[in-house]
Parts: structure tokens; C-alpha cells; sequence
């Protein structure tokens, strides 16, 4: 039993990363350089209290900077073409929506995502 609570424990303080590739020849891509690949990138956080104390952070800067970026550097690339970035809005009626169930309120979820070229 205690073992079952660690386990989600660590799940709930991890979030989830999920990036996507698919290589793309580059004289049939439009692009500025060479593309290497189209890169997509998608987290889910968690946070308390209508979103006021984040326990895994998914916002745009880490989905674009840290994770998008870095994944590109580690395939080879030298730049990124930035074409699509969203999150979940925070703020207003959201705060609400965004609350997972059956604990109303008090355990929101947030995602972030982004789509990028990878050039060399």
C-alpha cells in the first residue's frame, strides 16, 4: 500500500512530457535553411488552489525553451521555426474549468504546447 502512495506521489510531482518528431526532406519543406524535422511538444502540469501554487510547472517558456529548444540542440539543429505555441489560459472562469474532478477546486491541470521547424 505505501508503495502505491509513493508511486502516485511521484506521478502527480512529475507532470508529463510527451514530444513528437517526423523528418522531413528538405528540398520538399519550405523553409529558411535546411529543415531537419518538424518537432511538436506537449506538457501537462499540475497546480493547487485554482492554479496558485504550481507543483509541475507547464507554461510557455518552459515548453518552447526548455523543452522544444532543447530537444531540437539534442537532434542536430541549430535554430527553430516557431509556427504554433499555446497554453491553457489561468486566469477568470479557467481557474474553474481547468480543476480536475472529483476534487473540485483544489487540483487544476494546465497544458502547453508548441510546434517548431528544426533547421540546421
Amino acid at each position: 500500500m505505501k508503495r502505491a502512495a509513493v508511486l502516485s506521489a511521484l506521478i502527480a510531482f512529475t507532470g508529463c512530457v510527451s514530444i513528437e518528431h517526423a523528418t522531413v526532406v528538405g528540398k520538399e519543406f519550405a523553409a529558411q535553411g535546411e529543415p531537419i524535422a518538424v518537432l511538436q511538444t506537449d506538457i501537462v502540469g499540475l497546480s493547487l488552489f485554482l492554479n496558485l501554487v504550481p507543483l509541475v510547472n507547464a507554461d510557455l517558456d518552459t515548453v518552447v525553451n526548455k523543452v522544444l529548444i532543447g530537444e531540437a540542440k539534442a537532434m542536430g539543429g541549430t535554430r527553430v521555426e516557431l509556427k504554433e505555441a499555446g497554453t491553457t489560459p489561468t486566469g477568470g472562469v479557467f481557474a474553474i474549468l481547468n480543476c480536475l474532478f472529483p476534487i473540485p477546486l483544489i487540483l487544476c491541470a494546465r497544458t502547453a504546447h508548441a510546434v517548431g521547424v528544426v533547421i540546421k
